[in-house]
């Protein structure tokens, strides 16, 4: 009897230990695929986030402060908000500053309120904003700083 009762408290430990090895690979498993989901996404968030702070950067040199909040709110607002936690804390937060910036001054220039342009030129600031959130992702990412060339710019 003592046999038959030590060969069932086996077979229960046996059949326990299986069913927990077998639960904690599932669970493993679902945590390595939702890792690899979340890099996936964040890898395609990045590059468009990259794609689009490049075009964000021409905008504010070549257009107005109503086509960048356009092209910001507009454009790519609802894309902004769907990716919001993949992108890089320094990227989201210069996006947003980019954003409030040219919503004041556009809110100051209707209400007829002088433009304070500070020690820094507004202008200058938005694009050193925009640089700012281009080479954190560059950073992510592991990608060199893409310099432009301009004559008399010594960089080679």
């Amino acid at each position: 009897m003592k046999e038959l009762l030590l060969v069932l408290v086996g077979g229960v430990c046996s059949a326990f230990g299986g069913f927990l090895a077998t639960w904690y690979r599932a669970k493993k498993a679902g945590k390595i695929k939702f890792q690899e989901t979340i890099a996936e996404r964040r890898v395609a968030a990045y590059g468009k986030g990259l794609e689009l702070i490049c075009r964000l950067q021409s905008v504010l040199l070549q257009g107005t402060e109503k086509d960048a909040l356009e092209f910001i709110y507009e454009k790519y607002g609802s894309w902004f908000s769907d990716n919001l936690i993949l992108l890089p804390h320094t990227f989201v937060e210069n996006w947003r500053s980019i954003r409030l910036n040219l919503q004041s001054a556009i809110s100051e220039r209707r209400a007829g309120m002088p433009q304070e342009e500070g020690i820094v030129p507004l202008p200058t600031f938005r694009r050193k904003l925009a640089q700012e959130a281009e080479k954190s992702i560059r950073n992510e990412l592991g990608l060199p700083e893409f310099k432009i060339k301009e004559p008399g710019n010594k960089d080679k």
